[in-house]
């Protein structure tokens, strides 16, 4: 069984790595393609060049980090890059490069520079979702070290939707690739696919705020406001919070195991109405 979770967790971390890497080798070569008509100077192509290669790494990086953590190589690699592009991390570093890329030299004015602009966009959002992933994630901690686990459970369902809701704006943008549209034979024109997956992933970015873009983390920030970071405080209301939810819990279970008995005892009386409305056709 040891083995079998092994060889899993390897086989999930090279398809994670894959992806991230293909992925990231069209976005560089659909830039490339988006610079020539600039003629940049070998002096800004190789500045261009190295942002590119930094930003495949540091994608590769954060890939791996959210799938099985990283080795100290890679953590060492990775400071390395934060601190040449001043990012606190791996995600605001992403955001800083290929921003900074698409804002000096994107016209989007074909469809690949489009496409590269979706990709920017994603890579914002991207940002944000790992913030609220993150302290989502110290949230269950928590509440699981004070055995809070009604709490535990809320906090681990807020974040598995986020990780599908960033896999599925993934896949959307992955599949609105100029090449992939065409193949589709899709009806409407790109212009109008990229507009409105922009508008997608630019109103699922807005909902990100300063206190969080769920509510359990927003209620949490603002509990921890409210006690003025006091540990004691903080702890009592997140006891008291999943003592509530645990009795809502309760409540609810027991409604649906008593909706399951009314449901099974009308069964019986169904079949008998029916054996009896049967027995009236023959008659």
């Amino acid at each position: 069984m040891g083995l079998f979770s092994e060889v899993k967790k390897f086989g999930s971390l090279f398809m994670t790595i894959d992806r991230a890497l293909r992925g990231q080798d069209i976005f560089n070569k659909k830039v490339n393609k988006m610079l020539k008509p600039y003629k940049l100077n070998w002096r800004k192509k190789r500045e261009v060049n190295e942002k590119l290669q930094d930003l495949r790494r540091l994608v590769l990086i954060e890939a791996m980090e959210r799938e099985t953590g990283l080795a100290p190589s890679f953590k060492q690699e990775r400071d390395e890059l934060l601190k040449k592009h001043a990012a606190p991390n791996g995600s605001e570093a992403i955001v800083s490069i290929a921003g900074e890329i698409n804002n000096r030299y994107n016209a989007r004015d074909t469809d690949d520079a489009k496409w590269v602009d979706l990709k920017v966009q994603f890579f914002e959002y991207s940002a944000k979702n790992y913030q609220e992933l993150t302290e989502l994630k110290k949230l269950a901690s928590e509440a699981q070290r004070l055995h809070a686990n009604s709490l535990v459970q809320r906090a681990k369902e807020a974040y598995q939707k986020l990780v599908t809701e960033e896999n599925n704006l993934y896949e959307m943008v992955e599949s609105s690739r100029p090449e992939n549209y065409k193949a589709a034979w899709k009806e409407v024109s790109y212009n109008d696919d990229y507009n409105l997956t922009a508008r997608i992933i630019k109103y699922k970015t807005s909902l990100y705020k300063k206190q969080g873009r769920t509510t359990l983390l927003w209620a949490y920030n603002q509990h921890v406001k409210d006690c003025g970071g006091d540990p004691q405080r903080i702890e009592k209301g997140i006891l008291s919070a999943d003592k509530y939810w645990g009795k809502a819990e309760e409540t609810q279970s027991a409604l649906e195991n008593l909706t399951k008995s009314a449901q099974e005892l009308r069964e019986p009386q169904a079949v008998k109405s029916e054996q009896v409305l049967e027995s009236d056709k023959v008659r």
